[in-house]
């Protein structure tokens, strides 16, 4: 049953074939259970200033996930860009399951290079780190992905895994939105609208 999630809107990139674009905005109203701490670090910027905020737009979709719950920014002990300026002892006294970091660079504010770096703040070690280069029009995009690595690297779950084969409790509203309609017809054709239709979500018509 899925009494774990409060109300939340979340951008889901589900499968890494599926083009960039290719995003399904799940909502589920219903439920509450504790949901595990993570530092998201606003990321280090060098060069032109971003058009988005990454580190932002991560931490909101982890939290509408309703799995995590990210740290405030007034309770981040530092701000580190670079897995070498992390103490994880410092990071422990927080509680905190996991640790983003990473930061954007640009040299012409049309181009940026941004790189993160997941880190499980308990074993002192490195889960998961990537470079990107995207154009601007792409970071908000790329923010949405590099959520979706996070969310899939601490729970070992991809969206689609949670819900086949489970039913949403009764008192839980749910309904999944296409990002377009190119992106429904792929769902349709893997079959990933009828996962959700079983679990009693509201499959909805393409939206933004």
């Amino acid at each position: 049953m899925f009494t774990r999630w409060l109300k939340v809107v979340t951008t889901l990139m589900l499968f890494a074939s599926w083009p960039a674009h290719a995003l399904l905005t799940i909502e589920i109203t219903g439920g509450s259970e504790a949901a595990l701490p993570i530092a998201v670090v606003p990321f280090g910027n060098e060069g032109f200033a971003p058009p988005e905020d990454i580190s932002s737009i991560i931490s909101n979709d982890l939290k509408s996930s309703g799995r995590f719950a990210p740290l405030k920014q007034s309770e981040l002990i530092s701000q580190p860009h670079e897995g070498q300026q992390v103490n994880f002892a410092d990071w422990r006294l927080l509680r905190s399951e996991g640790l983003l970091i990473g930061k954007v660079s640009s040299q012409d504010g049309e181009n940026y290079q941004v790189q993160f770096q997941l880190f499980d703040v308990y074993k002192s070690q490195q889960l998961v780190g990537k470079r990107y280069n995207v154009p601007a029009s792409g970071m908000r995009t790329l923010a949405h992905q590099i959520a979706d690595i996070v969310y899939e690297t601490l729970t070992g779950d991809e969206i689609k895994d949670i819900v086949k084969g489970k039913k949403i409790a009764q008192h839980v509203n749910a309904m999944v939105v296409p990002g377009s309609g190119l992106v429904k017809q792929q769902a349709e054709e893997e079959g990933i609208d009828k996962i959700f239709k079983e679990a009693g979500f509201d499959w909805r018509e393409p939206g933004c």
